[in-house]
């Protein structure tokens, strides 16, 4: 369940959390800095005017992120996202931009995401948030997946990143905050592996437990569910709703209200 009081709670990333923020604008790399400390009071930094620079403070630190301008001298933002992949890298990445007809470039290669400068608290919170999913304390511990990314490679990613399993025709849609996979699995197959962590409240969908966040009952009898990383509410069927809210009354420690 979701402990933010109005959707504000700070992520959970960790003791001194390391960034590297690379711009060439001064002004840029304080502002950034400014914020992530107003949200992050323990966060250490390591700052880089280019993109050479860059890439030797994220080869050496080892940080949580690096935020990364598109537009720096050489190599630029993207370049530097596609030399670290080409490491074999997997540092979170976001790019900071004036512009905005970066995100499809930023999103081929794998980018947590994008922020349009002056970067906004609210938007650097969300960031945090997906960051907090990906690479916060504790995330790659419990089970993996091995799933498929759109272009066929195989990955394992630990089951806690996820947010929600639907099945399609032919396949079995794995959804993560900002991705989604092809899984080689059937949701019956999920249930008998990992029970424990997921929960049906559909025929075609399972939900990972601690994504919980609220259920909504309309007036008319229709429930959905509203998990932490998901924009949009999932259908619950009347088959499933007293497991959902049971799962809900035993997260709170007290029953639901009829």
């Amino acid at each position: 369940m979701s402990g933010r009081a109005g959707g504000a709670a700070e992520p959970d990333l960790g003791e001194a959390p390391l960034f590297v923020i690379a711009d060439d604008e001064p002004w840029a790399r304080r502002r950034l800095r400014d914020l992530l400390l107003a949200r992050l009071p323990d966060a250490r930094f390591a700052e880089a005017g280019d993109g050479r620079r860059a890439l030797e403070e994220i080869r050496r630190g080892r940080p949580l992120a690096a935020f990364l301008d598109v537009r720096m001298p050489p190599p630029d933002g993207l370049e530097v996202a596609r030399l670290l992949r080409a490491e074999g890298r997997d540092t979170p990445l976001v790019f900071t931009t004036a512009y905005g007809d970066f995100a499809l470039p930023a999103f081929d290669v794998l980018a947590l995401g994008y922020l349009l400068k002056p970067v906004d608290d609210e938007r650097l919170l969300a960031v945090l948030h997906r960051l907090a999913d990906v690479a916060g304390p504790g995330r790659d511990a419990g089970p993996r997946l091995v799933v498929r990314r759109t272009g066929g490679e195989r990955v394992s990613l630990p089951l806690a990143r996820l947010c929600y399993f639907e099945a399609r025709e032919k396949f079995v849609l794995a959804v993560a905050r900002d991705a989604r996979y092809v899984l080689d699995l059937t949701l019956r197959e999920l249930e008998e592996r990992y029970g424990a962590e997921l929960l049906r409240v559909h025929r075609r969908t399972l939900v990972l437990r601690s994504r919980l966040e609220r259920l909504l009952l309309d007036g008319d009898g229709r429930a959905r569910v509203v998990l932490r990383g998901v924009e949009t509410p999932l259908p619950v069927s009347r088959r499933h709703l007293a497991e959902v809210r049971s799962a809900f009354a035993d997260e709170a420690g007290a029953p639901l209200p009829p």
